[in-house]
């Protein structure tokens, strides 16, 4: 009983043997996941942005249209975002834009994002 896990979208496919074209696809495979134990589940879809899914909420956010750079660290960037938000306000859905944010600001640097980075892409997101 994970508390989090997040998959790509890549890795979803490969995990549940089934594909993964649509947000509505992604949805019913993080369901699963749910109903097989995890708790959270948050699925990264790369410039596309991420869907959450738990018991209670489904929630998607969009990347903003910004040039990437480097995706290396990205999704640790991701985690890193939504997890320091989540223990501020435990919002999900908080977390989940934090998460965006911080890790399309790191997509978008040479390395590492920096806070004016991460500052001026949390503009570009609603």
């Amino acid at each position: 009983s994970p508390t989090l896990v997040k998959p790509n979208r890549d890795e979803l496919k490969e995990a549940l043997y089934i594909d993964v074209k649509t947000d509505e696809d992604v949805i019913k495979g993080a369901k699963r996941l749910i109903k097989m134990g995890a708790k959270n589940v948050i699925v990264s879809l790369g410039k596309d942005g991420a869907i959450f899914v738990n018991d209670k909420i489904t929630k998607k956010i969009d990347a903003p249209d910004d040039r990437v750079v480097n995706p290396c660290g990205a999704g640790d960037s991701f985690i890193a975002g939504f997890i320091d938000e989540f223990l501020k306000s435990f919002d999900y859905e908080k977390a989940l834009k934090k998460g965006v944010i911080v890790g399309t600001a790191t997509a978008c640097s040479k390395d590492l994002a920096d806070m004016k980075k991460i500052k001026e892409v949390s503009k570009l997101i609603k």
